[in-house]
């Protein structure tokens, strides 16, 4: 193993002697190793401009939003849109960026005619001097209209997941015909054989990208399994929308739950129809956790304690 070092001043001592004079196949390289451990794949810089997002723009044309990326190393910048026409009857196309080495450019790209997704993503090319990335794989229907995009962007290295904590705060037993409040320590009380709301409130942060999930946490007083349901309702702040235009219930579910530690009640199916705040006010979010413990299922036959909320995301940067 041979060992290296980069950036001299000098060209005549040290590791300077073989790597100067510096050109841009080193910064490429450096750059792949920095920021996208599967070059293969990885290279949007999530967070720049509108992060090279994939749309319809109408029936049979694709479009690369505004963004920049590192494609095997060689940086991308656009400050505008790119679209393509697709039009073609069922079938599957591969949108990407290419870095060229030989005409020093990165481009976005459209291709199709395969016949699934698997096949459209083998097709990227992979070598020195010719280089490409997903961006989407989008299907084209019966009558040659976009039927789908799927999202296949991978940013530079990041941390992938993001989380937030969102304490209870308040609640509703409908049993007893009574507003609730935070009681202690471990959050709010949701008694034994009623009906129960905790309420909490949430903004979606700037660097939200997708696959946002809610987990209640629970104090229970005993063991056993406690019959809930966790809904998301939420829209933008003032504008265009009221917050509770969009919602995400997982339904009834029960959940067994061991006593006095910090249990997760269940997870929310994965949210990805948020704005971030990149280029519009963030979504404005409401949670809210239900305990039937009226209901059969509910065999912790004592309190538990709502403390809040785990909201975990996809980030961008």
């Amino acid at each position: 193993m041979t060992e290296t070092s980069w950036w001299w001043d000098s060209h005549t001592i040290g590791d300077a002697i073989t790597n100067t004079p510096y050109d841009m196949d080193q910064w490429a390289t450096i750059q792949k190793m920095l920021f996208t451990p599967d070059p293969n794949n990885q290279g949007v810089i999530g967070g720049t401009l509108n992060s090279l997002a994939i749309t319809a723009s109408s029936a049979s044309v694709i479009t690369v939003d505004s963004g920049a990326a590192i494609v095997n190393g060689r940086l991308y910048h656009n400050d505008s849109q790119v679209s393509f026409n697709i039009s073609g009857v069922v079938m599957y196309w591969i949108v990407g960026l290419l870095a060229d080495v030989n005409v020093h450019t990165v481009r976005a790209f459209a291709r199709g005619g395969y016949a699934d997704s698997a096949t459209a993503l083998a097709s990227l090319a992979h070598f020195t001097d010719y280089w490409e990335i997903p961006l989407a794989i989008v299907l084209t229907d019966s009558i040659g209209v976009i039927a789908s995009i799927d999202d296949r962007r991978l940013f530079v290295q990041r941390p992938e997941v993001s989380s937030e904590f969102v304490p209870v705060a308040s609640g509703y037993d409908s049993t007893s015909v009574a507003d609730l409040f935070v009681a202690d320590k471990r959050g709010m009380v949701m008694p034994d054989a009623h009906y129960v709301y905790g309420y909490g409130h949430f903004i979606v942060p700037n660097n939200f990208w997708k696959l946002l999930t809610v987990k209640p946490i629970v104090i229970p007083v005993i063991s056993g399994n406690v019959y809930a349901k966790t809904s998301i309702s939420y829209g933008s702040f003032h504008v265009n929308e009221a917050y509770n235009t969009r919602v995400n219930s997982t339904g009834f579910t029960t959940t067994p739950v061991i006593a006095s530690y910090a249990n997760v009640l269940h997870t929310t199916l994965p949210i990805n129809d948020l704005k971030s705040g990149l280029g519009s006010i963030s979504d404005f979010m409401s949670l809210t956790t239900v305990r039937n413990a009226a209901e059969a299922a509910d065999t912790v036959n004592n309190s538990i304690y709502l403390s809040g909320w785990l909201v975990e995301y996809a980030v961008l940067f």
